[in-house]
């Protein structure tokens, strides 16, 4: 997947999200701002309400679009996984629940986060 295809994936991933995330389109003056803001502003609290309140299966729905970001070459993409949502997610219960709900290409950003930061890995 590259940059210009988060959105896309996401929305196939949760159409859920479709209305949430065309009542932010109004404002967008660049495909990129459009990218990290609808992780930070429509995905991210979508994912936090379902680590406190959500079903499974959904989670697993979280994890598989997550791996699926996590196997792109494109840095940008890279870089949205990392700062725009994985960073996001303070916690180690959340980080636990997102690895657990994902596969471990998630732990691994997850620990070379950590990592930059002078952190222990998970």
């Amino acid at each position: 997947m590259n940059f210009g295809q988060v959105i896309r994936a996401l929305t196939e991933h949760f159409p859920e999200l479709q209305p949430l995330i065309d009542a932010e389109k109004s404002w967008w003056n660049d495909n990129e701002t459009g990218q990290y803001w609808v992780m930070t502003q429509v995905f991210n609290p979508f994912v936090r309400e379902l680590l406190k309140n959500g079903s499974l299966e959904t989670l697993h729905r979280v994890g598989r679009f997550l791996d699926e970001l996590a196997t792109s070459k494109d840095v940008k993409v890279e870089d949205l996984l990392g700062t725009g949502i994985l960073e996001n997610f303070n916690t180690i219960n959340e980080r636990n629940l997102l690895i657990d709900s994902a596969g471990p290409l998630i732990r691994k950003a997850f620990d070379e986060m950590n990592s930059l930061k002078g952190y222990d890995a998970l």
